[in-house]
């Protein structure tokens, strides 16, 4: 009898295992195939401005011309998005009359992404890589069920943080190579806007937008070290871009404590 419960419990333990990194899977891959709705702030004027600014660019890195370009706050100073129906860049209002070198070096970097479909790429080798750690630490390696849950955990957690640590990375080298003197200035400026708003920003926004890309420093030094002579930002060319990073900051703060907000009153309408 003890057997039976032994092997009913282990079967349990197993199918509960494997539900986790298969749901997971799903709830990652499934996105991609299918149209993602339409955001009601599109603005197909800028969208237009946009791609025609960079139509030569976009025909000579073969990306989707049907790209869609949308000003929204994000949290990210730039965002991208690809799944097998469409791709859009999400950039900050206001930034390509702000300082259009900085726009366009920061849009180079989104068009990386979206060249090579990183967001597909992300979720299917971290959807992989979830179900083949689950495999090997439960039944090759033997684990306990509780062992192979938090390694499994972990394992997935530290391979995602170096599998986006590395796509980042490539971006920013596509961007950098692609990038006239003047648009690296630019993108200097924007990373020491960006560490100026940062350093006093909450800490749940500053890990929210510094999660997995590479620190400003390290962006920073790439930046310069391709430059043909110092480039030191005056605080007048850093004051509009400080001004924008800021009130991107108020209104996401604001839009995930409304969220949050919504979410307690949905609890408290459903008790």
């Amino acid at each position: 009898m003890s057997n039976v419960i032994s092997n009913g419990l282990s079967t349990l333990g197993t199918l509960y295992l494997w539900m986790f990194p298969l749901w997971g899977a799903k709830r990652d891959i499934y996105p991609y195939f299918k149209t993602a709705p339409k955001l009601e702030d599109f603005d197909e004027e800028f969208n237009s401005r946009v791609l025609k600014i960079f139509d030569e660019f976009l025909k000579k890195n073969n990306v989707d011309p049907n790209l869609k370009v949308y000003q929204k706050w994000t949290g990210h100073h730039m965002a991208a998005f690809t799944s097998l129906k469409e791709k859009r860049i999400m950039v900050l209002p206001n930034l390509l009359d702000i300082d259009e070198a900085a726009f366009t070096h920061s849009f180079k970097h989104e068009i990386s992404h979206v060249k090579d479909n990183d967001s597909i790429k992300t979720s299917l080798l971290c959807s992989i890589f979830s179900i083949s750690s689950m495999f090997f630490l439960r039944h090759y390696y033997g684990f306990s069920f509780i062992s192979t849950a938090i390694f499994q955990k972990i394992l997935k957690e530290v391979f995602k943080k170096a599998l986006h640590s590395c796509i980042e990375r490539k971006a920013d080298n596509f961007a950098i190579k692609n990038s006239t003197q003047d648009e690296i200035k630019g993108g200097i400026r924007f990373i020491h806007a960006a560490k100026e708003v940062s350093d006093n920003a909450p800490l749940p926004f500053l890990n929210y937008v510094l999660g997995t890309h590479q620190t400003p420093s390290s962006r920073k030094a790439a930046l310069e070290a391709t430059l043909n002579s110092e480039y030191v930002p005056s605080s007048e060319e850093l004051a509009p871009l400080i001004e924008l990073l800021k009130r991107n900051q108020e209104n996401v703060l604001v839009e995930r404590i409304q969220e949050e907000a919504g979410g307690d009153q949905n609890h408290l309408e459903k008790s």
